[in-house]
């Protein structure tokens, strides 16, 4: 039986790749682009100030991230932000739509709101931003869930034609596998809820050396680069469209330039909602998070330096703007938005620099990122030949009270028109990572931080706990190269005893001195789980003597840590 079972398995394995292949391109919208798009660009428009036009698009970033508790670009974690702020117009009262880019970025392009009848090709959004330019513009566009594009408008610097049949490929094996194998032999593979294509990108690439759920994803600068390589062969007039998966998860980068392994799952990502005994690796995701953020500041960096090295910089429209944000919130899955943290997922930030702008500017009007379409059109002084929902974020006499929603998975949420809904995040940066300015705050979470950068010695010591302690890639710590692309940041395990139950709070030691400080957990990861963050600052090159404390209080209350030994 179990060998006519692993044979049914195996030819069924073998065969519904290729079957699901079929169907998918019988009858998934990804196809019909190919079909349909050619019949799709609009008939001429007259584009009376035919400027040059770059639009930057950053996925799952909340405003609030940037920001510090008073509402200012934070310049000394984000410098590159600042450099936004000090040159374009930073419109820091925005919000999205909706919650899910399948949802945001049609509407965003083609100036309309979203079909829930349509999916994300030109097919079902044939007037959009590129159709609306057409073929009188030299067009480069790098989109992500969406195909909105038609071939015979845009060339592309990453995702042409057979780049996108061989990710079909792969993601029809990827589906295949899923639909074919029993759930305990799908661990491997990259998650299909993720994104709606390129499952391998999204999930990230799974690294079959180790026994472990490891995950490299691409990295997003590097597949910036081409895309601003474009800035040097291009026509006249110009328009220039990317969407970065960035710094959507898996969080695998720090501001340094280092990456570092993640294991999955986040908690309460699509799952559910978080519970409050959820709270530590909530915070702990959320700062993991923010050094995300500081890695795609540095991709802003590159951006600006491609900017103001291109000679039509000083005529171009650009823009920069995020999709929708994420919310790390007890109670609240992270994408979904609801009454208690709509905040996060509303607002996002958006900067816009018009035709010879030289300097920056602060603008409160309550805009939306659907607000992109119309400020192109008045930019370009060009009349789409169908309605849109928004309008130009330069309009003259904006309207102070403008009606805001979120609609998000069957609730639609009002929002204030004044920026006020964003205080809530502001408040929980606050108490989570205090006033700002500093990457040391943002590793100092939980009530133990302050024991951070200590030294072991300095402390009591009690007796060593004898544990059932397994610590991932424990290897990696005896062979640090810090001038290298990667640092074993993240600290994983599990440890389970008498003396660690679910709620004991845990020092990580490297090298003699508190590194992090982490607690075990066992709702999302199973029982007698843990992971720290270490800031690079606290690596040598080497063997980093890497060793683990109970951390415990001496009826006086002093802070005692006890040597755990596996």
């Amino acid at each position: 039986l179990r060998v006519t079972a692993l044979r049914t398995v195996m030819r069924w394995g073998s065969i519904l790749p290729v079957l699901v292949l079929v169907t998918f391109l019988a009858t998934s919208p990804a196809s019909r682009p190919l079909g349909e798009a050619r019949e799709a660009v609009a008939t001429a428009h007259r584009i009376a100030n035919p400027v040059p036009v770059v639009v930057v698009v950053l996925d799952e970033l909340p405003a609030a991230s940037l920001l510090t508790p008073r509402g200012d670009i934070d310049a000394e974690l984000f410098p590159n932000f600042d450099r936004l702020r000090r040159r374009f117009t930073w419109f820091r009262n925005t919000t999205t739509r909706y919650s899910h880019t399948t949802q945001i970025m049609p509407s965003v392009l083609s100036g309309k709101p979203w079909n829930p009848d349509g999916d994300p090709v030109v097919a079902d959004y044939p007037d959009n931003l590129f159709t609306l330019l057409g073929d009188r513009y030299d067009t480069v566009a790098r989109e992500e869930v969406t195909w909105l594009c038609p071939p015979s408008v845009c060339r592309a610097p990453a995702h042409d034609f057979p780049e996108r049949f061989v990710g079909m490929l792969h993601d029809a094996a990827v589906v295949g596998q899923h639909v074919a194998l029993p759930n305990a032999w799908t661990g491997h593979l990259p998650p299909v809820d993720a994104a709606w294509r390129n499952f391998r990108r999204a999930g990230g690439v799974w690294d079959r050396s180790d026994e472990d759920r490891v995950w490299t994803a691409e990295d997003p600068r590097v597949e910036f680069r081409p895309f601003l390589e474009s800035f040097s062969d291009a026509g006249t007039p110009v328009l220039r469209y990317y969407h970065a998966m960035a710094p959507h998860h898996p969080f695998q980068f720090l501001p340094e330039g280092y990456r570092y392994p993640q294991e999955l799952p986040l908690p309460a990502y699509d799952d559910g909602a978080a519970s409050p005994d959820d709270e530590f690796y909530i915070a702990q995701a959320h700062a993991r998070h923010l050094l995300q953020v500081g890695y795609v500041d540095r991709m802003i960096g590159d951006l600006l330096d491609a900017l103001e090295a291109w000679p039509l910089y000083d005529d171009a429209l650009v823009a920069v703007l995020a999709d929708h944000g994420i919310s790390f919130r007890a109670g609240y899955t992270l994408r979904t938005g609801r009454e208690g943290n709509k905040d996060a997922v509303a607002h996002v930030p958006l900067f816009v620099k018009t035709t010879g702008q030289r300097e920056g500017r602060v603008d409160d009007r309550p805009a939306m990122i659907s607000d992109l379409l119309p400020t192109v059109a008045g930019v370009l002084d060009v009349e789409p030949m169908w309605q849109l929902e928004g309008r130009s974020l330069f309009d003259p006499e904006p309207d102070p009270q403008r009606s805001r929603l979120l609609s998000s998975r069957g609730q639609v949420l009002h929002l204030p028109s004044d920026g006020s809904g964003l205080q809530p995040s502001l408040d929980e940066w606050l108490a989570r990572f205090g006033p700002g300015g500093d990457w040391e705050q943002v590793y100092s979470i939980g009530p133990y931080a302050d024991l951070r950068g200590g030294s072991v010695a300095e402390r009591p010591e009690g007796e060593t706990e004898v544990v059932d302690l397994q610590i991932n890639h424990d290897e990696a710590y005896r062979s640090v190269d810090t001038s290298g692309e990667s640092l074993p940041a993240l600290l994983n395990g599990r440890v389970q005893g008498d003396a660690v139950p679910a709620g004991t709070w845990l020092a990580v030691a490297l090298n003699g001195q508190v590194a992090s400080t982490t607690m075990v957990h066992e709702r999302e990861a199973g029982p007698g789980y843990f992971s720290a963050m270490i800031p690079p600052s606290a690596f040598v090159d080497g063997d980093n003597g890497l060793a683990l404390y109970r951390i415990g209080e001496a009826p006086d209350g002093a802070v005692v840590l006890h040597p755990l030994r596996g």
